[in-house]
């Protein structure tokens, strides 16, 4: 009996902890999160006189392979309050990279405008008068200049 507990202790503290399971996919919360940028959190008017409100937020881990990070992301979005006191509510989502991180934005905010949205937008959920007008897609080059649109409300 003391064998056999011998060897079902042996390998339950050496050789258990080293099998490695398969994922069946690569997402990973622990290394994929979205992370608010309060600071660019902004209420303005179009053309003096329309409210908008802006959200952004930074995505840490994001591949654009694992087509997990696009559903969380539009999930997260379906979680968020739009206000229909606004004309419109925009949300952007940007990957983190050497100048779109928390650290750098902090120190040089222009560059979110400046070389993150060129370089490092992911997605952009825009609603009108409180209904969903479109979602932009800039993974397939990360540039503003070729980008694809999705009509279609992502949250029903």
């Amino acid at each position: 009996m003391f064998i056999v507990f011998s060897i079902f202790g042996f390998m339950f503290f050496f050789i258990w902890p080293n099998i490695k399971i398969p994922q069946k996919d690569k997402f990973d919360n622990n290394s994929f999160r979205v992370i608010p940028l309060n600071n660019f959190e902004s209420i303005g008017k179009l053309n003096d006189t329309l409210p908008v409100y802006t959200r952004v937020y930074l995505v840490q881990g994001f591949n654009k392979e694992n087509i997990m990070h696009e559903k969380s992301i539009d999930s997260f979005v379906c979680t968020l309050v739009i206000d229909k006191n606004y004309f419109s509510n925009s949300i952007s989502f940007y990957k983190e990279s050497k100048h779109t991180n928390i650290e750098h934005l902090t120190k040089v905010p222009r560059d979110l405008v400046r070389i993150s949205q060129d370089q490092d937008m992911l997605y952009s959920y825009l609603w009108t008068r409180g209904k969903f007008d479109r979602k932009m897609d800039f993974t397939k080059s990360f540039s503003t200049e070729n980008y694809t649109i999705n009509n279609e409300d992502i949250c029903k």
